[in-house]
Protein backbone atom coordinates (compact mmCIF):
# COMPACT_ATOMS: atom_id res chain seq x y z
CA UNK A 1 0.00 0.00 0.00
CA UNK A 2 1.48 3.35 -1.04
CA UNK A 3 1.93 6.28 1.30
CA UNK A 4 -0.93 8.38 -0.12
CA UNK A 5 -3.45 5.54 0.28
CA UNK A 6 -2.33 4.87 3.84
CA UNK A 7 -2.53 8.58 4.60
CA UNK A 8 -6.09 8.77 3.24
CA UNK A 9 -7.20 5.80 5.34
CA UNK A 10 -5.56 7.33 8.40
CA UNK A 11 -7.39 10.62 7.85
CA UNK A 12 -10.64 8.69 7.49
CA UNK A 13 -9.96 6.83 10.74
CA UNK A 14 -9.30 10.13 12.52
CA UNK A 15 -12.61 11.59 11.33
CA UNK A 16 -14.58 8.48 12.25
CA UNK A 17 -12.93 8.21 15.66
CA UNK A 18 -13.58 11.89 16.34
CA UNK A 19 -17.29 11.37 15.63
CA UNK A 20 -17.40 8.27 17.85
CA UNK A 21 -15.54 10.05 20.65
CA UNK A 22 -17.87 13.05 20.59
CA UNK A 23 -20.93 10.78 20.53
CA UNK A 24 -19.67 8.75 23.48
CA UNK A 25 -18.81 11.87 25.46
CA UNK A 26 -22.18 13.50 24.74
CA UNK A 27 -24.03 10.36 25.83
CA UNK A 28 -22.07 10.23 29.08
CA UNK A 29 -22.85 13.86 29.83
CA UNK A 30 -26.53 13.77 28.86
CA UNK A 31 -27.88 10.27 29.53
CA UNK A 32 -26.26 9.70 32.91
CA UNK A 33 -26.33 13.25 34.21
CA UNK A 34 -28.87 12.60 36.95
CA UNK A 35 -29.02 8.81 37.22
CA UNK A 36 -27.60 7.00 40.24
CA UNK A 37 -25.77 4.20 38.46
CA UNK A 38 -24.49 2.48 41.61
CA UNK A 39 -27.89 1.10 42.71
CA UNK A 40 -28.56 -0.98 39.60
CA UNK A 41 -26.27 -3.45 37.86
CA UNK A 42 -27.88 -2.77 34.47
CA UNK A 43 -27.46 0.99 34.82
CA UNK A 44 -23.87 0.67 36.00
CA UNK A 45 -22.95 -1.73 33.18
CA UNK A 46 -24.56 0.58 30.64
CA UNK A 47 -22.63 3.50 32.08
CA UNK A 48 -19.40 1.45 32.05
CA UNK A 49 -19.84 0.47 28.40
CA UNK A 50 -20.34 4.11 27.42
CA UNK A 51 -17.41 5.26 29.53
CA UNK A 52 -15.01 2.59 28.26
CA UNK A 53 -16.02 3.12 24.65
CA UNK A 54 -15.20 6.78 25.15
CA UNK A 55 -11.75 5.84 26.51
CA UNK A 56 -11.16 3.38 23.67
CA UNK A 57 -12.14 5.73 20.85
CA UNK A 58 -10.23 8.61 22.43
CA UNK A 59 -7.08 6.48 22.75
CA UNK A 60 -7.30 5.33 19.13
CA UNK A 61 -8.00 8.91 18.03
CA UNK A 62 -4.85 10.13 19.77
CA UNK A 63 -2.91 7.25 18.22
CA UNK A 64 -3.96 8.08 14.66
CA UNK A 65 -3.37 11.78 15.17
CA UNK A 66 0.15 10.76 16.17
CA UNK A 67 0.36 8.76 12.94
CA UNK A 68 -0.71 11.77 10.87
CA UNK A 69 1.87 13.93 12.62
CA UNK A 70 4.45 11.12 12.32
CA UNK A 71 5.17 11.58 16.01
CA UNK A 72 8.45 9.77 16.82
CA UNK A 73 8.27 8.06 13.43
CA UNK A 74 4.95 6.46 14.33
CA UNK A 75 3.78 6.42 10.71
CA UNK A 76 6.67 4.16 9.78
CA UNK A 77 5.91 1.87 12.71
CA UNK A 78 2.36 1.25 11.45
CA UNK A 79 3.30 0.02 7.98
CA UNK A 80 1.63 -3.25 8.96
CA UNK A 81 -1.74 -1.48 9.13
CA UNK A 82 -2.89 -3.15 5.92
CA UNK A 83 -3.14 -6.39 7.90
CA UNK A 84 -5.87 -4.99 10.08
CA UNK A 85 -6.05 -2.62 12.99
CA UNK A 86 -5.35 -5.15 15.71
CA UNK A 87 -2.31 -6.33 13.79
CA UNK A 88 -1.21 -2.72 13.64
CA UNK A 89 -1.60 -2.42 17.40
CA UNK A 90 0.59 -5.50 17.88
CA UNK A 91 3.16 -3.90 15.60
CA UNK A 92 3.38 -1.03 18.04
CA UNK A 93 4.10 -3.39 20.91
CA UNK A 94 6.87 -5.13 18.97
CA UNK A 95 8.38 -2.38 16.84
CA UNK A 96 7.76 0.61 19.08
CA UNK A 97 8.83 -0.77 22.43
CA UNK A 98 11.35 2.04 22.78
CA UNK A 99 8.65 4.63 22.10
CA UNK A 100 6.56 4.90 25.27
CA UNK A 101 3.91 7.29 23.92
CA UNK A 102 2.40 5.07 21.20
CA UNK A 103 2.77 1.95 23.35
CA UNK A 104 0.97 3.52 26.33
CA UNK A 105 -1.82 4.98 24.18
CA UNK A 106 -2.34 1.68 22.37
CA UNK A 107 -2.28 -0.27 25.62
CA UNK A 108 -4.90 2.01 27.17
CA UNK A 109 -7.15 1.48 24.15
CA UNK A 110 -6.72 -2.31 24.21
CA UNK A 111 -7.42 -2.54 27.95
CA UNK A 112 -10.54 -0.41 27.51
CA UNK A 113 -11.61 -2.65 24.62
CA UNK A 114 -11.22 -5.81 26.72
CA UNK A 115 -13.18 -4.34 29.60
CA UNK A 116 -15.87 -3.17 27.17
CA UNK A 117 -16.38 -6.66 25.78
CA UNK A 118 -16.75 -8.03 29.31
CA UNK A 119 -19.27 -5.39 30.31
CA UNK A 120 -21.27 -5.89 27.10
CA UNK A 121 -21.61 -9.61 27.85
CA UNK A 122 -22.60 -8.97 31.46
CA UNK A 123 -25.00 -6.22 30.38
CA UNK A 124 -26.77 -8.65 28.06
CA UNK A 125 -26.89 -11.21 30.87
CA UNK A 126 -28.30 -8.74 33.39
CA UNK A 127 -30.93 -7.51 30.94
CA UNK A 128 -31.93 -11.10 30.19
CA UNK A 129 -32.13 -11.90 33.87
CA UNK A 130 -34.13 -8.78 34.67
CA UNK A 131 -36.65 -9.43 31.90
CA UNK A 132 -37.11 -13.14 32.62
CA UNK A 133 -37.28 -12.86 36.42
CA UNK A 134 -39.02 -9.44 36.44
CA UNK A 135 -37.24 -8.37 39.63
CA UNK A 136 -33.89 -7.04 40.77
CA UNK A 137 -31.78 -8.12 43.73
CA UNK A 138 -32.29 -5.06 45.88
CA UNK A 139 -29.89 -2.07 46.10
CA UNK A 140 -27.32 -3.66 48.42
CA UNK A 141 -27.11 -6.90 46.44
CA UNK A 142 -26.99 -5.00 43.16
CA UNK A 143 -24.03 -2.98 44.43
CA UNK A 144 -22.24 -6.17 45.51
CA UNK A 145 -22.74 -7.76 42.07
CA UNK A 146 -21.52 -4.57 40.42
CA UNK A 147 -18.32 -4.67 42.49
CA UNK A 148 -17.72 -8.28 41.45
CA UNK A 149 -18.12 -7.40 37.79
CA UNK A 150 -15.68 -4.51 38.14
CA UNK A 151 -13.08 -6.69 39.84
CA UNK A 152 -13.29 -9.35 37.11
CA UNK A 153 -13.24 -6.89 34.22
CA UNK A 154 -10.41 -4.72 35.45
CA UNK A 155 -8.38 -7.70 36.67
CA UNK A 156 -8.49 -9.18 33.17
CA UNK A 157 -7.43 -5.88 31.64
CA UNK A 158 -4.63 -5.52 34.19
CA UNK A 159 -3.38 -9.02 33.36
CA UNK A 160 -3.40 -8.16 29.66
CA UNK A 161 -1.46 -4.95 30.31
CA UNK A 162 1.11 -6.82 32.41
CA UNK A 163 1.62 -9.38 29.63
CA UNK A 164 2.19 -6.62 27.09
CA UNK A 165 4.68 -4.88 29.37
CA UNK A 166 6.52 -8.15 30.01
CA UNK A 167 6.66 -8.88 26.27
CA UNK A 168 8.64 -5.67 25.77
CA UNK A 169 11.54 -7.20 27.72
CA UNK A 170 11.46 -10.63 26.06
CA UNK A 171 13.39 -11.74 22.98
CA UNK A 172 11.67 -11.01 19.68
CA UNK A 173 10.43 -14.56 19.07
CA UNK A 174 9.00 -14.96 22.58
CA UNK A 175 7.48 -11.48 22.48
CA UNK A 176 5.81 -12.21 19.14
CA UNK A 177 4.35 -15.47 20.47
CA UNK A 178 3.00 -13.78 23.57
CA UNK A 179 1.50 -10.93 21.59
CA UNK A 180 -0.10 -13.37 19.14
CA UNK A 181 -1.76 -15.19 22.03
CA UNK A 182 -2.93 -11.87 23.45
CA UNK A 183 -4.35 -10.89 20.07
CA UNK A 184 -6.36 -14.10 19.76
CA UNK A 185 -7.66 -13.69 23.30
CA UNK A 186 -8.73 -10.17 22.44
CA UNK A 187 -10.42 -11.31 19.24
CA UNK A 188 -12.14 -14.18 21.07
CA UNK A 189 -13.53 -11.72 23.62
CA UNK A 190 -14.93 -9.59 20.82
CA UNK A 191 -16.59 -12.63 19.25
CA UNK A 192 -18.14 -13.58 22.59
CA UNK A 193 -19.42 -10.02 23.01
CA UNK A 194 -21.16 -10.40 19.64
CA UNK A 195 -22.58 -13.91 20.03
CA UNK A 196 -23.81 -13.82 23.63
CA UNK A 197 -26.10 -10.78 23.23
CA UNK A 198 -27.62 -12.49 20.18
CA UNK A 199 -28.27 -15.61 22.28
CA UNK A 200 -29.72 -13.50 25.11
CA UNK A 201 -32.09 -11.73 22.73
CA UNK A 202 -33.31 -15.01 21.22
CA UNK A 203 -33.80 -16.47 24.69
CA UNK A 204 -35.84 -13.47 25.79
CA UNK A 205 -37.98 -13.68 22.65
CA UNK A 206 -38.74 -17.35 23.34
CA UNK A 207 -39.65 -16.58 26.94
CA UNK A 208 -41.90 -13.73 25.84
CA UNK A 209 -43.79 -15.93 23.38
CA UNK A 210 -44.23 -18.58 26.08
CA UNK A 211 -45.90 -16.13 28.47
CA UNK A 212 -49.53 -15.20 28.17
CA UNK A 213 -48.93 -11.77 29.72
CA UNK A 214 -45.79 -9.69 29.68
CA UNK A 215 -44.96 -6.75 31.92
CA UNK A 216 -44.88 -3.50 29.88
CA UNK A 217 -41.59 -2.53 31.54
CA UNK A 218 -40.09 -5.83 30.37
CA UNK A 219 -41.28 -5.15 26.83
CA UNK A 220 -39.54 -1.79 26.89
CA UNK A 221 -36.33 -3.35 28.21
CA UNK A 222 -36.56 -6.10 25.58
CA UNK A 223 -36.88 -3.49 22.86
CA UNK A 224 -33.81 -1.72 24.22
CA UNK A 225 -31.67 -4.87 24.21
CA UNK A 226 -32.82 -5.76 20.69
CA UNK A 227 -31.78 -2.34 19.46
CA UNK A 228 -28.45 -2.69 21.23
CA UNK A 229 -27.77 -6.15 19.70
CA UNK A 230 -28.73 -5.09 16.17
CA UNK A 231 -26.56 -1.97 16.24
CA UNK A 232 -23.60 -3.67 17.90
CA UNK A 233 -23.61 -6.68 15.55
CA UNK A 234 -24.04 -4.49 12.49
CA UNK A 235 -20.86 -2.57 13.34
CA UNK A 236 -18.68 -5.25 14.95
CA UNK A 237 -19.49 -8.52 13.16
CA UNK A 238 -17.97 -7.56 9.75
CA UNK A 239 -14.70 -6.55 11.40
CA UNK A 240 -14.53 -9.80 13.37
CA UNK A 241 -14.99 -11.84 10.18
CA UNK A 242 -12.36 -9.86 8.28
CA UNK A 243 -9.88 -10.12 11.16
CA UNK A 244 -10.18 -13.91 11.07
CA UNK A 245 -9.97 -14.07 7.26
CA UNK A 246 -6.84 -11.92 7.27
CA UNK A 247 -5.11 -14.50 9.48
CA UNK A 248 -6.17 -17.56 7.49
CA UNK A 249 -6.68 -16.32 3.91
CA UNK A 250 -4.25 -13.43 3.88
CA UNK A 251 -5.31 -12.00 0.51
CA UNK A 252 -7.93 -9.46 1.57
CA UNK A 253 -8.31 -6.15 -0.22
CA UNK A 254 -7.43 -3.11 1.83
CA UNK A 255 -10.80 -1.60 0.93
CA UNK A 256 -12.59 -4.39 2.78
CA UNK A 257 -10.26 -4.10 5.74
CA UNK A 258 -10.64 -0.34 5.82
CA UNK A 259 -14.43 -0.33 5.53
CA UNK A 260 -14.90 -2.94 8.24
CA UNK A 261 -12.43 -1.07 10.41
CA UNK A 262 -14.44 2.12 9.97
CA UNK A 263 -17.56 0.23 11.01
CA UNK A 264 -15.73 -1.12 14.03
CA UNK A 265 -14.62 2.33 15.10
CA UNK A 266 -18.18 3.56 14.68
CA UNK A 267 -19.38 0.71 16.89
CA UNK A 268 -18.36 2.73 19.92
CA UNK A 269 -20.51 5.71 19.07
CA UNK A 270 -23.32 3.60 17.59
CA UNK A 271 -23.58 1.20 20.51
CA UNK A 272 -23.34 3.96 23.08
CA UNK A 273 -26.06 5.87 21.23
CA UNK A 274 -28.28 2.77 21.08
CA UNK A 275 -28.04 1.78 24.74
CA UNK A 276 -27.49 5.13 26.39
CA UNK A 277 -29.24 7.80 24.41
CA UNK A 278 -32.92 8.57 24.80
CA UNK A 279 -35.46 11.23 24.01
CA UNK A 280 -34.38 13.07 27.15
CA UNK A 281 -30.94 13.71 25.67
CA UNK A 282 -32.51 15.31 22.62
CA UNK A 283 -34.73 17.45 24.81
CA UNK A 284 -31.75 18.55 26.93
CA UNK A 285 -29.90 19.49 23.76
CA UNK A 286 -32.87 21.60 22.63
CA UNK A 287 -33.38 23.15 26.06
CA UNK A 288 -32.04 26.64 25.15
CA UNK A 289 -34.85 27.16 22.61
CA UNK A 290 -37.65 25.57 24.66
CA UNK A 291 -39.93 27.28 27.16
CA UNK A 292 -38.92 26.08 30.65
CA UNK A 293 -42.32 24.57 31.42
CA UNK A 294 -42.29 22.54 28.18
CA UNK A 295 -38.80 21.24 28.92
CA UNK A 296 -39.73 20.24 32.46
CA UNK A 297 -42.80 18.33 31.34
CA UNK A 298 -41.00 16.50 28.53
CA UNK A 299 -38.43 15.21 30.99
CA UNK A 300 -40.99 14.38 33.65
CA UNK A 301 -41.11 10.65 32.96
CA UNK A 302 -38.26 9.36 35.10
CA UNK A 303 -35.00 11.19 34.45
CA UNK A 304 -35.00 13.20 37.65
CA UNK A 305 -33.59 11.98 40.95
CA UNK A 306 -36.91 12.26 42.78
CA UNK A 307 -38.45 9.67 40.44
CA UNK A 308 -35.76 7.17 41.37
CA UNK A 309 -36.54 7.16 45.03
CA UNK A 310 -38.49 4.08 46.00
CA UNK A 311 -42.13 4.77 46.64
CA UNK A 312 -41.88 2.84 49.91
CA UNK A 313 -45.38 1.41 49.97
CA UNK A 314 -44.38 -0.77 52.94
CA UNK A 315 -43.12 2.20 54.99
CA UNK A 316 -45.18 2.98 58.09
CA UNK A 317 -45.62 6.74 58.50
CA UNK A 318 -46.45 7.95 61.98
CA UNK A 319 -49.11 10.67 62.19
CA UNK A 320 -47.78 14.15 63.00
CA UNK A 321 -48.65 15.26 66.52
CA UNK A 322 -47.15 18.75 66.61
CA UNK A 323 -48.54 21.42 64.30
CA UNK A 324 -49.49 19.06 61.46
CA UNK A 325 -49.84 20.42 57.95
CA UNK A 326 -53.19 19.51 56.41
CA UNK A 327 -53.83 18.77 52.76
CA UNK A 328 -57.38 18.33 51.49
CA UNK A 329 -58.07 17.06 47.97
CA UNK A 330 -61.23 16.88 45.93
CA UNK A 331 -62.13 15.77 42.39
CA UNK A 332 -63.81 18.52 40.43
CA UNK A 333 -67.08 17.50 38.77
CA UNK A 334 -67.01 13.96 40.13
CA UNK A 335 -70.80 13.77 40.56
CA UNK A 336 -71.40 14.57 36.91
CA UNK A 337 -68.82 12.00 35.84
CA UNK A 338 -70.40 9.32 38.04
CA UNK A 339 -73.81 9.98 36.53
CA UNK A 340 -72.45 10.10 32.97
CA UNK A 341 -70.24 6.98 32.98
CA UNK A 342 -70.20 4.99 36.20
CA UNK A 343 -67.98 2.06 35.02
CA UNK A 344 -65.28 4.40 33.68
CA UNK A 345 -65.49 6.59 36.76
CA UNK A 346 -65.15 3.57 39.05
CA UNK A 347 -61.93 2.62 37.26
CA UNK A 348 -60.72 6.23 37.33
CA UNK A 349 -61.50 6.51 41.05
CA UNK A 350 -59.36 3.44 41.72
CA UNK A 351 -56.48 4.90 39.70
CA UNK A 352 -56.86 8.19 41.55
CA UNK A 353 -56.87 6.57 45.00
CA UNK A 354 -53.89 4.33 44.25
CA UNK A 355 -51.85 7.20 42.83
CA UNK A 356 -52.49 9.48 45.81
CA UNK A 357 -51.68 6.76 48.34
CA UNK A 358 -48.62 5.62 46.42
CA UNK A 359 -46.94 8.99 46.87
CA UNK A 360 -47.67 9.36 50.60
CA UNK A 361 -44.74 7.35 52.07
CA UNK A 362 -42.28 9.27 49.89
CA UNK A 363 -43.29 12.52 51.58
CA UNK A 364 -44.12 11.14 55.04
CA UNK A 365 -47.80 11.77 54.50
CA UNK A 366 -50.49 10.36 56.76
CA UNK A 367 -53.99 9.56 55.53
CA UNK A 368 -56.47 10.82 58.12
CA UNK A 369 -59.67 9.89 56.33
CA UNK A 370 -61.47 9.86 53.01
CA UNK A 371 -64.95 11.11 52.30
CA UNK A 372 -66.16 10.02 48.89
CA UNK A 373 -63.44 11.13 46.50
CA UNK A 374 -61.92 13.63 48.96
CA UNK A 375 -58.72 12.81 50.84
CA UNK A 376 -57.78 14.47 54.12
CA UNK A 377 -54.06 14.13 54.83
CA UNK A 378 -51.52 15.32 57.39
CA UNK A 379 -47.82 15.98 56.84
CA UNK A 380 -44.95 16.66 59.21
CA UNK A 381 -43.83 19.81 57.39
CA UNK A 382 -45.02 22.16 54.68
CA UNK A 383 -42.16 21.16 52.39
CA UNK A 384 -43.41 17.57 52.28
CA UNK A 385 -47.00 18.71 51.76
CA UNK A 386 -46.05 20.88 48.79
CA UNK A 387 -43.82 18.15 47.40
CA UNK A 388 -46.65 15.63 47.58
CA UNK A 389 -49.16 17.96 45.92
CA UNK A 390 -46.80 18.87 43.08
CA UNK A 391 -45.76 15.26 42.52
CA UNK A 392 -49.35 14.02 42.44
CA UNK A 393 -50.48 16.76 40.04
CA UNK A 394 -47.64 15.86 37.68
CA UNK A 395 -48.38 12.15 37.83
CA UNK A 396 -52.10 12.65 37.31
CA UNK A 397 -51.20 13.92 33.84
CA UNK A 398 -49.52 10.60 33.03
CA UNK A 399 -52.08 8.26 34.59
CA UNK A 400 -53.73 5.71 32.24
CA UNK A 401 -57.28 7.04 32.48
CA UNK A 402 -60.12 5.13 30.79
CA UNK A 403 -60.52 6.31 27.22
CA UNK A 404 -64.27 6.78 27.57
CA UNK A 405 -63.69 9.23 30.44
CA UNK A 406 -61.64 11.59 28.28
CA UNK A 407 -64.62 12.64 26.16
CA UNK A 408 -66.14 14.72 28.97
CA UNK A 409 -65.26 18.38 29.37
CA UNK A 410 -64.03 18.17 32.96
CA UNK A 411 -61.80 15.16 32.31
CA UNK A 412 -60.68 15.69 28.71
CA UNK A 413 -57.14 16.15 27.49
CA UNK A 414 -56.24 19.81 27.02
CA UNK A 415 -53.11 21.11 25.25
CA UNK A 416 -51.64 24.55 24.79
CA UNK A 417 -50.20 25.98 21.58
CA UNK A 418 -46.89 24.20 22.31
CA UNK A 419 -48.81 20.90 22.40
CA UNK A 420 -47.89 20.76 26.08
CA UNK A 421 -50.36 18.66 28.03
CA UNK A 422 -52.25 20.80 30.55
CA UNK A 423 -55.01 18.46 31.67
CA UNK A 424 -55.57 14.74 31.35
CA UNK A 425 -58.26 12.79 33.16
CA UNK A 426 -59.56 13.61 36.61
CA UNK A 427 -58.86 17.15 37.81
CA UNK A 428 -58.01 17.23 41.49
CA UNK A 429 -57.93 20.44 43.53
CA UNK A 430 -55.81 20.63 46.64
CA UNK A 431 -55.48 22.99 49.60
CA UNK A 432 -52.62 23.24 52.12
CA UNK A 433 -53.07 24.78 55.55
CA UNK A 434 -50.93 24.43 58.67
CA UNK A 435 -52.34 23.38 62.02
CA UNK A 436 -51.88 25.25 65.27
CA UNK A 437 -51.17 24.34 68.87
CA UNK A 438 -54.87 24.36 69.77
CA UNK A 439 -55.71 21.21 67.83
CA UNK A 440 -57.28 18.30 69.69
CA UNK A 441 -56.10 14.95 68.39
CA UNK A 442 -56.67 11.37 69.49
CA UNK A 443 -56.73 7.88 68.02
CA UNK A 444 -60.06 6.47 66.99
CA UNK A 445 -60.94 3.58 69.34
CA UNK A 446 -62.09 1.32 66.49
CA UNK A 447 -59.91 2.13 63.49
CA UNK A 448 -56.81 3.26 65.37
CA UNK A 449 -56.45 6.20 62.98
CA UNK A 450 -55.38 9.57 64.32
CA UNK A 451 -58.17 12.15 64.27
CA UNK A 452 -57.72 15.92 64.45
CA UNK A 453 -60.29 18.44 65.64
CA UNK A 454 -59.88 22.19 65.67
CA UNK A 455 -60.42 25.40 63.80
CA UNK A 456 -57.34 25.04 61.55
CA UNK A 457 -58.40 21.53 60.52
CA UNK A 458 -61.86 22.70 59.52
CA UNK A 459 -60.48 25.73 57.72
CA UNK A 460 -58.30 23.36 55.69
CA UNK A 461 -61.38 21.37 54.70
CA UNK A 462 -63.21 24.49 53.57
CA UNK A 463 -60.17 25.79 51.72
CA UNK A 464 -60.17 22.52 49.80
CA UNK A 465 -63.19 23.75 47.84
CA UNK A 466 -61.70 27.09 46.78
CA UNK A 467 -59.56 26.06 43.87
CA UNK A 468 -60.35 24.64 40.47
CA UNK A 469 -59.56 21.11 39.43
CA UNK A 470 -55.80 20.81 39.01
CA UNK A 471 -55.04 23.78 41.26
CA UNK A 472 -52.94 23.69 44.45
CA UNK A 473 -53.52 26.54 46.89
CA UNK A 474 -51.72 27.28 50.15
CA UNK A 475 -52.58 29.60 53.01
CA UNK A 476 -50.42 32.57 53.99
CA UNK A 477 -49.53 30.98 57.34
CA UNK A 478 -48.50 27.71 55.71
CA UNK A 479 -46.39 29.59 53.18
CA UNK A 480 -44.67 31.50 56.01
CA UNK A 481 -43.97 28.21 57.77
CA UNK A 482 -42.47 26.87 54.54
CA UNK A 483 -40.14 29.86 54.29
CA UNK A 484 -39.02 29.27 57.88
CA UNK A 485 -38.36 25.61 57.08
CA UNK A 486 -36.20 26.56 54.10
CA UNK A 487 -33.86 28.51 56.39
CA UNK A 488 -32.84 25.23 58.01
CA UNK A 489 -32.68 23.07 54.87
CA UNK A 490 -29.26 22.34 53.26
CA UNK A 491 -28.86 23.93 49.87
CA UNK A 492 -28.29 20.61 48.11
CA UNK A 493 -31.58 19.14 49.34
CA UNK A 494 -33.83 18.03 46.48
CA UNK A 495 -37.02 20.08 46.33
CA UNK A 496 -40.12 19.94 44.22
CA UNK A 497 -39.92 22.34 41.29
CA UNK A 498 -42.64 24.94 41.70
CA UNK A 499 -43.38 28.62 41.97
CA UNK A 500 -45.83 30.50 44.19
CA UNK A 501 -48.13 33.24 42.99
CA UNK A 502 -50.92 35.22 44.70
CA UNK A 503 -54.44 33.85 44.82
CA UNK A 504 -57.60 35.42 46.20
CA UNK A 505 -58.28 35.62 49.97
CA UNK A 506 -60.32 33.10 51.90
CA UNK A 507 -62.79 35.22 53.86
CA UNK A 508 -65.51 34.60 56.43
CA UNK A 509 -66.57 38.11 57.52
CA UNK A 510 -69.05 36.93 60.15
CA UNK A 511 -66.24 35.17 62.00
CA UNK A 512 -63.64 37.83 61.31
CA UNK A 513 -61.56 35.33 59.31
CA UNK A 514 -59.56 36.53 56.34
CA UNK A 515 -56.66 34.40 55.09
CA UNK A 516 -54.63 35.34 52.04
CA UNK A 517 -54.21 32.33 49.76
CA UNK A 518 -51.48 31.59 47.24
CA UNK A 519 -51.28 29.21 44.31
CA UNK A 520 -48.50 26.63 43.99
CA UNK A 521 -47.64 26.06 40.32
CA UNK A 522 -45.47 23.18 39.16
CA UNK A 523 -42.84 24.45 36.76
CA UNK A 524 -43.06 21.19 34.85
CA UNK A 525 -46.76 21.66 34.16
CA UNK A 526 -46.87 25.44 33.97
CA UNK A 527 -49.63 27.86 34.86
CA UNK A 528 -52.77 26.11 33.65
CA UNK A 529 -55.03 28.91 34.84
CA UNK A 530 -53.15 31.90 33.48
CA UNK A 531 -56.13 33.20 31.51
CA UNK A 532 -58.76 31.93 33.87
CA UNK A 533 -59.93 32.99 37.29
CA UNK A 534 -61.46 30.91 40.02
CA UNK A 535 -65.21 31.43 40.38
CA UNK A 536 -66.19 30.00 43.72
CA UNK A 537 -69.31 30.57 45.73
CA UNK A 538 -68.27 31.07 49.34
CA UNK A 539 -71.64 31.98 50.83
CA UNK A 540 -72.27 28.44 52.00
CA UNK A 541 -68.83 28.07 53.54
CA UNK A 542 -69.80 30.26 56.48
CA UNK A 543 -72.90 28.19 57.13
CA UNK A 544 -70.98 24.92 57.16
CA UNK A 545 -68.24 26.39 59.34
CA UNK A 546 -70.83 27.71 61.80
CA UNK A 547 -72.28 24.22 62.20
CA UNK A 548 -68.79 22.77 62.68
CA UNK A 549 -67.93 25.29 65.36
CA UNK A 550 -71.05 24.43 67.31
CA UNK A 551 -69.81 20.83 67.71
CA UNK A 552 -66.28 21.72 68.87
CA UNK A 553 -65.14 21.13 72.46
CA UNK A 554 -64.41 24.40 74.22
CA UNK A 555 -60.68 23.59 74.48
CA UNK A 556 -60.30 23.40 70.71
CA UNK A 557 -61.53 26.91 69.97
CA UNK A 558 -59.71 28.79 72.66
Amino acid sequence: MDDSTQYNWTVTYVIVLAVATVTSCATLLLSFKQIKVTDSAVQYLTYSVCRLYFVYTLARLVLYIGVLANFNGLRDTLDAMDNGELMGARAIYSEGKRKPFPVIVTLIGDCALLSTTFFIVTLAYEMKRLIIKSMDRGPSRERAITRQYCIRAYSTSAAFAILMVVSAFLPSSAAETLQTVAFWVELACIWVSVLYPVYATLRISCQKRARSAVDPASLLLHQRIKTFVIVYCMFVFPSCVVEVLVRFVGDIKMEWVGITQILYYLSGGGTVFAIGISASCCFRTLRPIMPPSVYEQLLEGGFFPEDERQNGMDVIVEPPTRRPVFVVTDIEGSSRLWSADSPAMAEAQSIHDDLLRQQLPRFRGYEITTCGDSFQLAFHCVRDAIGWCVSVQEKLLKAPWPASLLKYDNSARVYDIWTRLLFNGLRVRMAIHDGDDRLVFARHPTTGKMTYLGLSEMLAREMGEMGQGGQVIISESALSAFKDEMLHIPRKTELAKFKVQPFRPFELPEFGISVQMHEVVSTRIGDRFRDESAHIRVEKIGERLRSHLMTLPSASVL
